[in-house]
């Protein structure tokens, strides 16, 4: 698979952006410097270690250096859903996670086969 550098730091960009974060912050769960994250955004090849700190922070490191989401089965609504959570919070993560776990559990609690309302 042939990798266009140039949409990969597009794709880094991007994925600092949907993560809400500066470049100073990416760098800093990076571990590596300013300088560094300028330099990775601006087309130098991020090193395996920076792809795996960023991933553990939420980073799709796999779409980053590919193109292709690991998720790319999911269909338009899942992985605007998912990118969406993504961009929350710790507090607005556990919030959507408790509502969506309430709604699921009132539908399977409530739908008794019969159709009816």
């Amino acid at each position: 698979m042939e990798t266009n550098f140039g949409d990969l730091t597009a794709r880094l960009r991007e994925a600092r952006q949907n993560l809400g974060l500066k470049q100073s912050e990416m760098a800093a769960l990076g571990e590596v410097s300013l300088n560094t994250q300028n330099r990775y955004e601006g087309g130098t090849m991020p090193s395996v270690e920076y792809l795996l700190r960023i991933g553990e922070a939420g980073a799709d490191w796999y779409w980053i250096v590919t193109g292709q989401r690991i998720g790319d089965a999911l269909s338009q609504q899942e992985s605007a859903f998912l990118d969406a959570f993504r961009k929350l919070d710790d507090v607005g993560r556990e919030a959507l996670l408790l509502v969506a776990t309430r709604m699921v559990n009132n539908t399977h609690s409530t739908d008794d086969g019969s159709g009816a309302d």
